[in-house]
């Protein structure tokens, strides 16, 4: 016998494991994707500024550097929708980095399930 798998499962599968995350406007909303559903050229740009956050967050005096690439790597992951969430928040830097920090810890795969005894 064998295994059956359908695309519409894996499609499933894949729709939640990789799931945007939705930022409610109040009139309407932006999604952040996931960095593996980005375009290739946005993608690389994502993971270069996360690698630079995670250095900037060890200097003493890098708070201005680290809100400032929180900000661009949000507004990178909202692509075609950047205008209108960069007009919902404003200048608010600490929004941003609510807003990345929301990302990070959504687009962190879960752990895996225990195997029942």
């Amino acid at each position: 016998m064998s295994n059956v798998i359908t695309l519409d499962s894996i499609r499933e599968s894949v729709a939640k494991k990789y799931a945007s995350v939705k930022v409610d406007l109040g009139t309407d909303t932006v999604e952040l994707k996931q960095v593996l559903r980005l375009g290739k050229d946005a993608r690389k740009t994502v993971i270069a500024k996360i690698e630079e956050l995670e250095k900037v967050q060890e200097l003493e005096d890098g708070t201005d550097e680290m809100l400032s690439i929180a900000r661009e790597v949000v507004l990178s992951l909202a692509e075609g929708d950047r205008f209108r969430l960069e007009a919902a928040v404003g200048g608010d830097s600490l929004v941003y980095l609510e807003l990345f920090n929301s990302w990070m810890e959504a687009s962190q795969p879960g752990e895996a399930e225990s195997s029942p005894a």
